[in-house]
């Protein structure tokens, strides 16, 4: 399992993307390039091996060339380093990179060296299994920008590798505001792309609060993983009706106070409280499409090609590629033995172990010609980072569209079918601003002299990522939003009309996300602020809480491909 999981973190699927094909027109994904939109949460994954090797320089429309795969494929062989001197002594500051296998289970929480690491973890372990590789350990000009980045890690120089990446803050896993315990006044725009779950307790618009407990999934997400097809590889599919599946979802929310074993969750048809279908109307927050093939291209052609540049002048400075060997004595005394025991080593959990261990062991002090050669590594580097990070942050300010259908069955009021329009778009610091427009239609006429359609409703929602605040703990979103309601009937309870009903519902809201570090698992605590509910004209002040567990995590762990 880990070995897949590997091979799925070096094949470069990444919403954080290091290496970058544009893809062609027309505006749709394609699959096979390098950026592709992995989950939620986001999950941003390692880099692949062409960007660790070419510096991400496979553009057609760049000139200049790969560094490290070029210059290996003109040799027939790659020979283990020379031993020099004896290996220097492990030093005591061990470098923060967790297991591969734990990397992999929380992407959301990994930094950029992570992610480094482990796909080179997943090249070297490919390498070694290939029956005509000359390579079955370390190898400078294939291994040398990786162990840059170790290096100026180790060094404390760039603790921009050491971040790990935000996350998004554009999911709907919770129930709709209209169901019993919902903490979500406002719904989002994107929904998970396989199956998600979560549970909700309080109340918002009515005036008995309960709990609802949701799942949320994606038509061509659930059909692909029942046929076997894995997470990343399923989403490469080009058939015009999987994408238009992609674009649909459903969701069902239950009310385990319903049926005959009332407060105990049974899933059964007497507890389904709604059902909800939510279609993607407009949706480009997608890095591979051909709208920001331009910027992907500047990107390539102006700080790839200053970075790789870079690398090629370190790599001549600071090695011998041709024999495979660091010119510095103390780098290449360690670098012998690190190799020795990556050639000892066999399957990824092996090399993981082996190669984090060795990296704990590279020499303390650098000589004055590998510190100047970081330095301006480190410049190019974090230029060339940052250029990649404003692409993105465009990315994830681009407008989403969407469309819910909800059909909304209370226990002690008429069936309603809600309509509404979902406007999302991200602004400046990652920040985040969502509209909602609904109609509430009766589905079948209530009483005599009422009208069909019971309510209009209009919110507003604003999202702010805050600072990890640690103690197991991710990064929380502090939301606070808006909602106003316009009844126009009067209120049923049963099969009785409740006089001077009829009016205007405000709501205000205060929200707390908290995420549990390396989970998956994010806890809602709202607060709201009401004129009145739907049936009693009083202020109203109202708590909730719940939780929700994004499956598409699980799913890309286990099933990447």
């Amino acid at each position: 399992m880990l070995e897949a999981d590997m091979r799925a973190l070096e094949g470069g699927q990444s919403v954080s993307p290091v290496a970058v094909t544009p893809p062609p027109a027309p505006e749709q994904p394609e699959a096979g390039t390098a950026v592709s939109t992995v989950a939620a949460e986001a999950e941003s994954q390692p880099p692949s091996d062409a960007a660790s090797e070419s510096v991400a320089l496979s553009s057609t429309n760049t000139t200049a060339p790969p560094l490290a795969s070029g210059m290996s494929r003109g040799l027939t062989s790659t020979a283990a380093p020379a031993a020099v001197v004896a290996p220097v002594a492990g030093q005591t500051d061990i470098l923060p990179i967790r297991s591969c296998e734990e990397v992999a289970r929380n992407l959301a929480s990994a930094s950029t060296l992570e992610k480094f690491f482990c796909a080179r973890v997943a090249v070297i372990d490919r390498e070694k299994r290939r029956a005509d590789t000359p390579v079955q350990g370390l190898d400078l000009r294939r291994d040398f920008f990786f162990f840059m980045i170790a290096l100026l890690a180790r060094e404390g120089r760039a603790e921009y590798v050491l971040a790990a990446e935000e996350e998004r803050t554009d999911k709907q896993v919770s129930a709709n505001a209209s169901n019993s315990g919902s903490t979500s006044l406002v719904s989002k725009g994107s929904v998970p792309a396989i199956l998600g779950f979560a549970v909700d307790s309080g109340a918002l618009l009515r005036s008995t609060s309960g709990s609802t407990i949701t799942f949320r999934g994606n038509f061509a997400g659930l059909a692909k993983a029942v046929a076997g097809d894995g997470f990343i590889s399923g989403f490469d599919e080009d058939s015009p009706a999987t994408r238009f599946l992609r674009r649909a979802s459903f969701g069902i929310s239950f009310d385990p106070t319903r049926g005959s074993t009332s407060g105990v969750f049974t899933g059964t048809r007497q507890q389904i409280s709604s059902y909800t279908l939510h279609l993607d109307i407009y949706n480009k927050r997608d890095a591979r499409l051909s709208r920001y093939k331009k910027d992907w291209d500047t990107f390539l052609s102006q700080q790839g090609a200053d970075l790789s540049t870079q690398i090629q002048k370190s790599l001549l400075v600071l090695t011998d590629p041709f024999n495979n060997k660091w010119n510095d004595p103390a780098l290449q005394a360690w670098y012998v033995v690190a190799d020795s025991e990556i050639r000892n080593a066999n399957g990824i959990a092996q090399i993981d172990a082996v190669l984090r261990a060795q990296l704990n062991k590279a020499p303390q002090s650098l000589t004055s010609t590998v510190l100047a050669e970081l330095r301006s590594f480190d410049t190019r580097f974090e230029a060339w980072l940052n250029a990649r990070e404003s692409i993105l942050d465009k990315i994830a300010k681009a407008p989403i569209i969407s469309f819910d259908y909800l059909n909304d069955h209370p226990a002690d009021a008429p069936a309603i079918s809600r309509f509404n329009l979902i406007a999302e778009k991200g602004l400046g610091g990652r920040f985040d601003l969502t509209f909602n427009g609904a109609i509430g239609i009766f589905n079948e006429k209530p009483l005599d002299g009422f009208n069909r359609i019971r309510d209009f409703q209009f919110a507003l929602q604003f999202d702010a990522p805050l600072g990890e605040i640690g103690l197991g703990l991710g990064k929380p979103v502090f939301s606070f939003g808006g909602r106003y309601e316009r009844l126009m009937n009067d209120e049923i309870l049963g099969n009785l009309r409740r006089p001077n009903t009829q009016g205007d519902i405000a709501v205000g809201q205060l929200k707390l996300t908290i995420p549990i570090k390396k989970s998956g698992v994010k806890i809602p605590l709202s607060l709201s602020f009401a004129n009145r509910t739907e049936l009693l004209k009083e202020k109203e002040v109202r708590g909730n809480f719940g939780f929700t567990f994004d499956m598409d995590t699980l799913f890309s762990l286990f099933k990447p491909f």
